[in-house]
């Protein structure tokens, strides 16, 4: 998970002129010149934004899914956690009445 959100943010690194880079790589500087090239230098740069950000959603998603998950387990967590603290006070109050019977039995029979 981790390694997909960081390959994500790696592939959104965005070329601040998609035009420039075309140039570079192509060795042709007639490349960019009709606004047919712009056009899809641009639409590509945008497609691979596009597709970035929904990889980018998708991995938001996941972890909003197991941050629900996470959530839920802990609401039981601590729920279970309070009715096992109510049973041993429940329990400590018996086993202390049953003490001071068995104290006062003892004071009444001596």
């Amino acid at each position: 998970m981790a390694d997909d959100f960081e390959n994500i943010l790696k592939e959104m690194k965005l070329n601040p002129d998609p035009i420039k880079e075309n140039d570079d790589n192509d060795d042709n500087e007639e490349s960019a010149d009709t606004v047919d090239d712009m056009v899809d230098v641009y639409a590509a740069e945008y497609a691979n934004l596009d597709s970035s950000l929904d990889q980018l959603g998708s991995c938001l998603d996941t972890m909003e899914a197991k941050n629900d998950d996470l959530y839920s387990r802990m609401q039981a967590l601590l729920e279970e956690t309070r009715q096992t603290r109510i049973e041993i006070q429940a329990q400590r109050q018996l086993q202390e009445g049953s003490d001071t019977q068995s104290n006062d039995q003892k004071k009444n029979d001596g």
